[in-house]
């Protein structure tokens, strides 16, 4: 099937509306979690979303975009990034004094006593003759 130049001017105006909204959407994420730089201390879901950045970051380099809004971009998600950093920390000992008064098996591995190694298993071997796997493979098959 021979293409036409108004088929192909159409196909490529399709491609470049869906770049537009690729880049629209991408630029979108980044501003909504700038946005919640605001509430980051009561948003728990703050640093996640900042995590995900990185991709959305990728997804928007992978489009045409202008360079002005490029830069603009990259200080929202240094400014996203260095608040999740700031919180990080506060997160993690927050979550370790709420488990305080909870046993768990990291305390008792670090009770000094000293691990047991169990014994080596040797394990079986399959010859070269093909003929013989479904009998191999029926010994551990269940």
């Amino acid at each position: 099937m021979v293409e036409t130049k108004k088929e192909f001017a159409e196909r490529e105006e399709r491609r470049r509306e869906n770049a537009a909204l690729k880049r629209e959407s991408a630029i979108e994420d980044i501003k909504s979690v700038h946005a919640m730089i605001q509430r980051a201390n009561s948003d728990p879901d703050f640093v996640l979303n900042v995590d995900g950045l990185d991709s959305v970051w990728s997804q928007f380099k992978a489009e045409v975009y202008p360079a002005a809004q490029s830069g603009e971009l990259r200080i929202m998600i240094n400014s996203a990034e260095a608040a999740a950093n700031v919180l990080r920390p506060a997160r993690t000992a927050s979550t370790v004094s709420q488990n305080v008064g909870h046993s768990s098996s990291v305390s008792d591995k670090s009770s000094g006593q000293p691990l047991s190694r169990l014994p080596e298993i040797p394990l079986p071997r399959f010859g070269i003759d093909f003929h013989l796997w479904p009998t191999f493979h029926d010994t551990f098959a269940k």
